[in-house]
C-alpha cells in the first residue's frame, strides 16, 4: 500500500512540475530526467508537450552516471530537470545554481526507511 501511495504522489507532483514551467525559464521544451522510470512517468504525463530526455544511457547505472559538457549546456535552454533524489543523483549537487533553481527531486516528501 505504500508503494502504491508513493506512485500516486509522484504522479500528482510530476504535472505540477512541468506546469510551472514557462517560457521564461528556458527556450526549449526538453525536460530533463536522470534515468529511465522518470523519464518515463514524465513522457507519459508531457505527451507532446515537452520532450523529455534521460540523462542516463540505456544499460548504465544511474549511481555512476555523471553528465557531459554537452548535455550540462542543453539543460541550459531546459524549463525543468527531473531528478530522483535520495543520493542517486548525487553529481547534482554540483551544477550550476541557475541549474539548480530548474530541478525539481521527484522523492520529495516520500520517507525511506
Amino acid at each position: 500500500m505504500l508503494a502504491y501511495k508513493k506512485i500516486v504522489w509522484l504522479m500528482s507532483f510530476l504535472p505540477l512540475a512541468l506546469s510551472s514551467c514557462g517560457e521564461d525559464k528556458g527556450n526549449s521544451r526538453t525536460v530533463y530526467a536522470t534515468f529511465f522510470p522518470i523519464y518515463d512517468m514524465a513522457q507519459k504525463i508531457a505527451g507532446d508537450k515537452y520532450e523529455v530526455h534521460s540523462l542516463t544511457p540505456y544499460g548504465q547505472e544511474p549511481h555512476d552516471y555523471e553528465p557531459t559538457a554537452k548535455e550540462i549546456a542543453g539543460m541550459n535552454d531546459c524549463p525543468a530537470i527531473l531528478l530522483n533524489g535520495i543520493g542517486l543523483d548525487k553529481w547534482s549537487d554540483s551544477l550550476p545554481e541557475d541549474l539548480k533553481e530548474k530541478s525539481h527531486v521527484v522523492t520529495e516528501g516520500i520517507k525511506t526507511q
